[in-house]
């Protein structure tokens, strides 16, 4: 019985703080869309309040056509997000992000170039495009949408609020809503000009005393927006299935496999549809509470999302977790 019990503490303990990794696909037409980053499968107790800010920088440069499509994707996106989380009881919690985004040509088409000749990857149309321009360009049959100058702005604000469902020492989940705010502008695709609304399942379970398995499940409702609007979807499911190896109390690493079906309908093009995308990296938490993560994306689904995101994560809890 004693030996069962510290078996769960420990568990709880080591736990505690694998936070799945704070990211979506970061394609430039989807990235006003509301859907959600990964909530708290375990809230935390009454009164505690996260505080974390992510940046995910993505850089993508794509050539794609079909009989009456052609699309031309060069550009470098850095979103920055402020995420406060409240617990109000130990079933309750709200949280507000607060996202700031720029596009531009950026700096990393040399960094990816080098990156891939060091690993025998192919570089795709990066040979045929400028490096560090922005061209975003996309003509369906005789309309054409071109966003071609830098741009940074306040992003979409999203309000949600978690409900704990299930709670014990091995595993937890959770329900929440999100509503998301039209705060951003899409002309500098830094919003989606409408508001958007999702429905999350979040679930992890702890397999041992230092695996834990994460996953999450959201349906998404697109409200009528600016980007693309006749052929925006209205229904959009996405979620992530993650692992995380607990090395010690202070070092985690972690595999995310993210993915969302097509926002956009009568598009044979990858970009603008079904992606899944795979980050890996760990995160490390200092005595003083602090916690740092660091991840890198690729696109597992060739072409169908940025070529990489790089995710990093400075977190820290005021209060203590159950």
């Amino acid at each position: 019985m004693r030996r069962g019990l510290c078996l769960a503490a420990l568990l709880v303990v080591r736990c505690a703080h694998c936070a799945p990794f704070a990211t979506t696909d970061q394609n430039p037409l989807l990235a006003g869309f509301g859907m959600p980053t990964p909530f708290s499968a375990r809230l935390a107790t009454s009164g505690t309040t996260d505080l974390g800010v992510t940046l995910n920088w993505s850089n993508v440069e794509i050539i794609q056509q079909s009989a009456n499509e052609h699309l031309i994707v060069d550009a470098e996106s850095a979103d920055w997000r402020l995420a406060i989380e409240h617990a109000w009881s130990d079933r309750l919690a709200t949280r507000l992000t607060i996202p700031y985004r720029s596009v531009s040509g950026g700096s990393l088409d040399n960094f990816i170039e080098h990156w891939h000749a060091f690993f025998g990857l192919p570089n795709g149309k990066r040979d045929s495009l400028p490096r560090n321009d922005q061209r975003i360009e996309y003509r369906h049959d005789q309309a054409l949408a071109s966003f071609d100058h830098e741009t940074s702005g306040l992003g979409d604000v999203s309000l949600a609020v978690g409900y704990q469902l299930l709670e014990s020492p091995r595993s937890a989940s959770s329900l929440w809503w999100n509503i998301k705010f039209p705060s951003g502008d899409s002309q500098s695709l830094t919003g989606s000009g409408t508001y958007d609304t999702s429905i999350s399942f979040a679930h992890e379970s702890a397999l041992s005393s230092r695996w834990l398995l994460s996953a999450q499940a959201n349906a998404i409702y697109l409200g009528s927006g600016d980007l693309l609007p006749s052929q925006q979807k209205q229904v959009v499911w996405s979620g992530f299935v993650g692992f995380d190896y607990r090395y010690s109390n202070s070092l985690a690493l972690t595999v995310q496999l993210d993915a969302h079906t097509a926002a956009f309908d009568t598009s044979s093009l990858d970009f603008l549809g079904d992606a899944w995308i795979l980050t890996v990296g760990g995160e490390y938490k200092f005595a003083q509470g602090w916690r740092i993560q660091f991840g890198v994306g690729e696109d597992v689904k060739v072409e169908a999302s940025p070529d990489v995101t790089f995710v990093f994560t400075v977190a820290k809890s005021l209060g203590a977790h159950r």
